[in-house]
């Protein structure tokens, strides 16, 4: 769906922003995944000074709507976020569903596995 008046919002700073897992598995439900979400966003909020207007956690993606202060902010705050969230989602499911693994695994330099 599109968003009317688009320019308007991007004028703004404010942002409609979705991110989802690695082939849409639903890996937000595993272990307390939804709770290092929360977490998470509310860290790099606090830390990029971010508004969060709302939000909504999906067993396989995420919808945020955010104010930033400055555009510069937004491409650090969904770099941080999606990597060090990656990264402590990617610790529940070795704890809680290690059978995952076998389906993210990526080789690529450093990587190991894409959530």
């Amino acid at each position: 769906m599109g968003l009317r008046n688009k320019q308007l919002y991007h004028d703004k700073n404010l942002f409609f922003i979705t991110s989802t897992s690695q082939d849409w598995l639903h890996l937000f439900i595993i272990g307390n995944s939804m709770q290092v979400l929360a977490d998470n966003l509310n860290f790099y909020s606090k830390k990029y000074e971010v508004s969060i207007l709302g939000y909504v956690f999906m067993p396989n993606h995420i919808h945020l709507i955010a104010h930033f202060p400055t555009s510069i902010h937004r491409i650090d705050f969904i770099r941080d976020f999606k990597s060090y969230t990656s990264k402590k989602i990617l610790q529940e499911i070795e704890k809680y569903q290690p059978q995952q693994l076998e389906v993210l695994c990526f080789q690529r330099y450093k990587q190991n596995y894409k959530v």
